[in-house]
């Protein structure tokens, strides 16, 4: 088997496994596999002989890990040796991405020629019965592409850490084992479908969560939307962008919860607005909302009371009671259900977007006006 670079490509002929077609075709190296070791097997420039790899017999993976439907979510992994970004925690990937990071491409052609390779053995067994307890000559092993095989079980399941399968092909494992001191036919045929059994076993313990479109749209405007806000309410950033994951990964209730943390800074900086005051060693951050917003409310009648009329006092109690009014209706309707545990705690998709889209606007137009220490953005100025 040849292999050519041609073109930034890998050429190689499509009888790996069985040799039985020859048909060539094209795949960038990086879907061929990432390691530069199993292109030169695979082209046929190196044997499993000339690389003593003695792995430990352990990927560092619980005996039973539990699932999770965020488990490669949340699992940060190291950069590769060739550049590649390492996995990073708390992001969503896209499926391309899922691919590249797990090796689809590899993963796919091992389980095709295995798959191939058991076929042919099994012809042979039910061509001449006496075949089954027969060794396999280092001939016929060549011929299915054992060595290959196993070098590519061992470094897949080393680089996704697919534990069952490493178990099985590490240099001290029972299919690799089996191979160095003698196999017979049926054994050979046994061994790789406990193999791919093996490989489902461990791929049903790798849980994704799918976004939907127009969720992962929203996703992705995340900076875009929010960053306006971010410039004057720093302090909100972590919520929100947790308010934005929550709802594209169906975490309703989370999402408004983590939307009600965002107008409870916007809250604060309205009150150091209006230069609320409260008693000594009950500072702003400790103090409940409603009693923030009553001093506010007392705050705005004041004004009303002791301005003259004109449109500045229109503007300023336009504002000032707008705020108000939305920081009530987030408190009564959301805050205290989420915050509490009372009446209505569980929201489905569609009211968690409509908060979430209610608590950006509302940030929006706040940040407009002020940011989060109090300080004012319009020119008006405070009395």
């Amino acid at each position: 088997m040849g292999a050519a670079s041609g073109g930034g490509h890998v050429e190689v002929n499509a009888v790996i496994g069985l040799r039985l077609s020859k048909n060539k075709f094209k795949l960038p190296p990086e879907r061929l596999f990432s390691d530069r070791r199993l292109s030169a097997l695979i082209s046929g420039n190196v044997s499993l002989s000339d690389h003593q790899i003695v792995p430990t017999p352990s990927l560092g993976i619980p005996p039973h890990p539990m699932s999770s439907a965020l488990t490669y979510l949340t699992q940060e992994r190291e950069s590769s040796d060739d550049g590649r970004a390492g996995m990073q925690k708390r992001r969503i990937w896209s499926l391309l991405q899922i691919m590249k990071d797990f090796e689809v491409w590899a993963l796919t052609r091992l389980l095709d020629f295995i798959d191939r390779s058991r076929q042919h053995i099994h012809l042979l067994m039910i061509d001449d019965g006496k075949k089954r307890d027969e060794y396999v000559s280092g001939e016929y092993l060549k011929t299915f592409d054992i060595e290959a095989i196993i070098f590519m079980a061992h470094s897949i399941a080393m680089e996704i850490k697919l534990q069952s399968t490493f178990d099985r092909v590490w240099s001290n494992g029972p299919f690799a084992m089996a191979v160095k001191v003698g196999i017979t036919y049926s054994d050979l045929h046994n061994q790789l479908t406990t193999l791919r059994e093996c490989i489902e076993f461990d791929l049903e313990k790798r849980h994704f969560v799918f976004v939907e479109p127009d969720k992962d749209k929203l996703y992705r405007s995340t900076k875009d939307d929010w960053e306006p806000i971010w410039k004057n309410f720093p302090s909100v950033f972590y919520d929100s962008q947790q308010a934005v994951n929550s709802y594209a990964l169906e975490l309703n209730t989370a999402c408004v919860f983590h939307s009600m943390r965002v107008t409870e800074i916007g809250l604060r900086a309205l009150a150091r607005r209006m230069k609320i005051k409260f008693p000594k060693r009950k500072q702003l951050e400790w103090q409940e909302w409603q009693h923030i917003i009553t001093e506010m409310t007392k705050h705005a009648d004041s004004i009303a009371a002791s301005w003259k009329a004109g449109r500045k006092k229109d503007e300023i109690l336009e504002f000032y009671r707008g705020a108000i009014g939305e920081f009530s209706g987030f408190k009564d309707a959301y805050r205290n259900a989420v915050m509490h545990m009372r009446e209505k705690s569980i929201y489905n998709e569609y009211e968690a977007r409509g908060v979430l889209t209610r608590v950006h606007d509302f940030m929006n137009r706040l940040t407009k006006r002020i940011d989060e220490k109090g300080k004012a953005i319009a020119k008006e100025k405070h009395p």
